[in-house]
């Protein structure tokens, strides 16, 4: 974590563009330890901030820790609004620019910009999985769950860290010095074309970024430990540790699986919805039923052992599945508040005739039926289709109708007037 808090000075050195880390480790993993520990790379821990805020406000951070790093700690306390734009911030916190805004007297705020790196935690990933274009080029998550820092470790480094930080940015940029330009860049160009040949499946972008973390491990660990003997030494350590790197980060290949799980339970319901019981229809009607499709909220509710039985029908793994499409957001999770975090649950309880079972919960707009794919039943789908429509011919029609009425009411109004004048001449 040092090492990537270190990284700012190298982005405009070797040209890249602003990234964000984002480390995603379940409860007493070492989130915020690890914050602490990349924090005192500059200062103490007083610098690292919470997603307790908005995404303006963030932005305004950002510009002032321009050229340092920018630390954002548990996702999960973030507010619903957010939450709801989290591809957003992460767009404004990689462009490095923020807002044009208007003053009072008409003339235009100075506009911020930054050039950082922003290394953000959270006991869930910060965006799917299989998330695709720009926001997943910007965006380098690490999940190292297998990867958890005993609590009494955890203790040890907090206690270092606050009386011991301010020393690794200032190393970094004397080796940079002591380098020059023209060394880092070949440095860095033999580590992407290193990482290209042995890391295929990986995006180009985040074996660039990996190439910035590990320059800067190399440099730190120089700066701290080595002489000019052991240079090559600790060369080929910082190598083995961003191949380690790349064990967290996820590959190509495993985003197409979730496509594929995905495209899979997409299939599986509609094949079946002939299976899946309506508002109005009673349970004990329906042989065997797989789920309830609720109009009034627009989602499916499929019960948890109807996901294992496509599993076992599929041949897929119940639990990797179910984890990819949380992550992914195609099961729509509840959440349940435990102290202030708010934690994510896989399922929710449904109500399908006179049982509360446990379902997965999926939109309906998951569901992009083509004209070759024909279910077993629509029926369900027209009372959705009318509500909508009836809905938006009463938004077209009733202005017309009230606008009518003005007028007629003028109308009467003046014909009583005239009336009324002629009797009294």
């Amino acid at each position: 974590m040092s090492a990537a808090s270190g990284t700012t000075p190298l982005l405009k050195i070797l040209g890249e563009r602003i990234f964000l880390l984002y480390v995603n480790d379940p409860t007493c993993a070492g989130k915020t330890t690890t914050l602490y520990l990349g924090s005192s790379a500059i200062v103490d821990e007083k610098v690292i901030r919470s997603f307790d805020t908005t995404k303006n406000g963030l932005a305004v951070e950002a510009c002032e820790f321009n050229d340092y790093p920018f630390f954002i700690d548990e996702k999960q306390v973030a507010d619903s609004r957010i939450r709801k734009q989290l591809d957003l911030l992460v767009y404004a916190l990689a462009n490095g620019i923020g807002h044009t805004k208007l003053n009072k007297d008409s003339t235009l705020n100075k506009i911020p910009d930054w050039r950082t790196i922003s290394i953000m935690t959270g006991e869930t990933q910060l965006l799917p999985v299989n998330v695709t274009g720009g926001v997943y080029t910007r965006l380098l998550t690490l999940s190292t769950s297998d990867k958890v820092i005993p609590s009494n470790i955890c203790k040890k480094i907090r206690d270092k860290v606050k009386y011991n930080y301010g020393f690794a940015l200032p190393l970094v940029i004397d080796e940079i010095r002591r380098l020059g330009v023209s060394k880092l860049n070949d440095l860095y160009i033999e580590l992407v074309r290193s990482f290209n040949k042995d890391f295929p499946n990986i995006l180009e972008e985040h074996r660039r970024y990996v190439a910035i973390v590990t320059i800067t491990d190399y440099l730190l660990n120089v700066a701290l430990f080595g002489d000019s003997n052991a240079e090559e030494d600790i060369w080929n350590n910082s190598i083995s540790n961003s191949i380690e790197i790349f064990s967290f980060i996820p590959s190509r290949v495993e985003i197409a699986d979730v496509q594929l799980e995905e495209s899979v339970m997409r299939n599986f319901i509609v094949k079946n919805q002939s299976r899946f019981v309506n508002v109005d229809t009673e349970i004990s009607k329906m042989p065997v039923v797989y789920g309830k499709f609720d109009g009034s909220d627009g989602f499916y509710y499929i019960i948890v052992g109807t996901v294992k039985k496509a599993c076992k029908l599929e041949q897929f793994d119940y639990r990797k599945l179910v984890a990819d499409l949380v992550d992914s957001k195609f099961f729509i999770a509840s959440t349940v508040v435990k102290r202030h975090y708010r934690r994510p649950l896989a399922f929710v309880q449904k109500r399908i005739g006179q049982l509360n079972v446990n379902c997965y919960r999926i939109p309906c707009p998951a569901f992009k039926i083509k004209a070759g794919d024909e279910p077993d039943s629509v029926d369900n789908f027209p009372i959705f289709a009318k509500i909508c429509l009836l809905t938006i011919l009463i938004q077209i029609l009733l202005p017309t109708f009230m606008r009518s009425v003005m007028l007629t009411r003028g109308l009467l109004l003046r014909m009583m007037g005239t009336a009324l004048k002629s009797l009294l001449d």
